[in-house]
């Protein structure tokens, strides 16, 4: 099996377990009464460093991305339905007949929240986050990244700031665009937890 089904079967599988759990979550009032823990996120993403290639040959690029996330689960482990927006800046690159390339994302994961701090800093809460998503763009094609990091709120206050690290994996191309494996930073705003 070539690395790119390799790929293609992980993140069906890891997405496809997610939204299971996603549905039941919601539909299930049994379940829903187990994982009755609502928080949302806001973010926006910039990578380190990030490549495409184009008709055989890479490119440096610029991406600007933002989405939302809305994670619902326990105390500990949250399910994530996510959206996100990706404009890449390919008008340097050599014959290209666009100068942006837009790209709708929607990705289903998991990650660890505690809703007790990991640590305190004087009077700010210190929460790791940390988890998979894996889902597809509009074009039908594979996405998938890991991520970590902390959501930093008050001690008595759940909303807060979110700071994260993350993967990006290898995606197949969108548009006649492939995009290279990136690492990057997310920041963003935590609105929650809330609970039924």
């Amino acid at each position: 099996m070539s690395n790119c089904k390799k790929l293609a079967t992980g993140v069906f599988r890891n997405w496809k377990t997610a939204f299971g759990l996603l549905v039941l979550i919601i539909l299930v009032p049994s379940v829903n009464a187990q994982f009755k823990t609502r928080i949302y996120n806001i973010h926006y993403a910039t990578p380190f460093s990030q490549q495409v290639i184009y008709n055989q040959q890479i490119f440096n690029t610029k991406d600007l991305s933002f989405g939302g996330n809305i994670c619902i689960g326990n105390k500990y482990i949250n399910t994530i339905l996510e959206y996100n927006f990706h404009r890449m800046d390919v008008k340097h690159v050599s014959n290209t007949p666009v100068k942006y390339v837009k790209i709708h994302e929607i990705l289903f994961g998991l990650r660890y929240y505690n809703a007790r701090p990991t640590f305190l800093v004087g009077n700010a809460a210190f929460r790791l986050t940390a988890g998979l998503s894996g889902g597809f763009d509009l074009d039908l094609q594979t996405r998938s990244e890991y991520f970590v990091g902390f959501a930093i709120t008050g001690i008595k206050e759940p909303s807060g700031i979110l700071i994260q690290g993350f993967y990006h994996r290898s995606a197949n191309p969108t548009q006649g665009y492939q995009i290279k494996p990136y690492f990057g930073l997310r920041l963003g705003f935590v609105i929650g937890p809330s609970s039924n």
